[in-house]
């Protein structure tokens, strides 16, 4: 059986989207919980914006909710595909940091530090595998 045929598309496609979904609404509302908190303290829309991108527990919020994006993008797609978990988990995974790199470098993830950077893009496929092998096991315990 070849690459292609092993590889299950919807389930890589649909890891993807749960990711990307999943990570940007969450920091949609860590973001405004966060942002309503500095609104109550008299902050203006510049200062929050410029503090979101600066922020360290912003970030590390922001960074942890990637990480279970990407290990949730390789458990759905492990998950859905039903044979090849490893294979179609870590596809998930490098599908998911191509489309970060193709989106977010362009929107600025430049103006972000390099401790959020380099795990946010570094760990993706690692976390994806991670989640494409809790399948694996569940799998093969059966």
């Amino acid at each position: 059986m070849n690459l292609q045929e092993r590889l299950d598309f919807s389930a890589i496609v649909t890891g993807l989207v749960f990711s990307l979904v999943i990570a940007g609404l969450l920091a949609v509302l860590a973001g405004g919980a966060i942002s309503a908190v500095w609104v109550g303290q008299g902050m203006t829309q510049a200062q929050i914006e410029s503090r979101l991108n600066s922020d360290p527990g912003f970030l590390l919020v922001c960074l942890i909710l990637s990480f279970g994006a990407s290990f949730g993008a390789g458990f759905i797609a492990a998950r859905r595909a039903g044979n090849d978990e490893m294979l179609n988990a870590g596809a998930s995974g490098l599908a998911l940091l191509v489309s970060s790199l193709i989106f977010y470098v362009p929107l600025g993830m430049g103006a972000f530090p390099l401790w959020y950077t380099l795990p946010a893009y570094l760990l993706t496929i690692p976390l994806s595998l991670l989640g494409g092998y809790v399948i694996f096991l569940k799998e093969e315990g059966k």
